[in-house]
């Protein structure tokens, strides 16, 4: 997501879930967790990315599986936000 001021300074999120709430006087987003693009650490990232992989690999059951696979998937998102638009 990317919110512009007033003062047409820009400020880039990366969103996790929720809903957004467009109207012709304003917008309403609540996300269930958001993440602004200068706070991502990359080198991080890809090792996080790396052990979400190895979890979902080494899982012992269906729902332990599932929950690692849609951790990788916000962490690829995260990923997908820092590369150049």
């Amino acid at each position: 997501v990317t919110v512009k001021a007033a003062s047409g300074k820009e400020d880039r999120y990366v969103v996790f879930g929720g809903f957004a709430d467009i109207l012709p006087s304003g917008c309403t987003l609540l996300a269930e967790s958001a993440v602004h693009v200068n706070d991502i650490d990359r080198a991080d990232l890809a090792r996080r990315i790396q052990d979400a992989k190895e979890d979902a690999a080494d899982a012992k059951d269906d729902v332990a599986r599932s929950r690692a696979e849609q951790f990788l998937a916000q962490l690829t998102t995260l990923e997908g936000a820092l590369l150049p638009a």
